[in-house]
């Protein structure tokens, strides 16, 4: 599907719709965004507090991420949503989200929700390590970056 988007490239999202529409068109590999409400709830929360981003190729939506300090103190990166399309899977699309993700946040820690292990795993192959139990249910994961780069 077309949208206002220029046919390739990676573009900041931040109004509360076109974020709701992108949760929408990626609920199929998100699955708490199956719930409509969660859904809209989610997207109004982005809109506010989170810096989302989209990547397109050929007109096609490949992937979508999100990223906000979920502890303003310690600046800890939180990821909500990091998802790539089926058909777009294995081609490194995760992995360049991800590092553009790093590149906004400029930390090296993240929370990760323990009941996610499919987004465990994607950090840990991208040089993430487990740093220590989080509150509630998540975990901390830390990555060293080099800033000189």
């Amino acid at each position: 599907e077309k949208t206002s988007h220029p046919e390739n490239g990676m573009f900041s999202i931040s109004d509360e719709s076109g974020i709701l529409k992108i949760l929408s068109e990626f609920q199929d590999y998100l699955p708490p965004l199956k719930n409509g409400e969660y859904r809209k709830s989610a997207a109004e929360k982005l809109s506010k507090y989170a810096c989302c981003i989209l990547l397109r190729k050929d007109y096609v939506n490949v992937g979508f991420a999100a990223i906000y300090a979920n502890d303003k103190e310690t600046k800890t990166g939180f990821i909500p949503f990091i998802a790539v399309s089926e058909h777009f899977r294995k081609r490194n699309y995760g992995t360049l989200l991800l590092d553009t993700l790093i590149r906004i946040a400029k930390d090296n820690q993240m929370e990760v929700y323990k009941s996610n292990t499919n987004a465990q795993i994607f950090y840990l192959k991208n040089g993430y390590q487990y740093l220590t139990d989080g509150d509630n249910d998540s975990v901390f994961m830390i990555k060293k970056i080099d800033y000189s780069k």
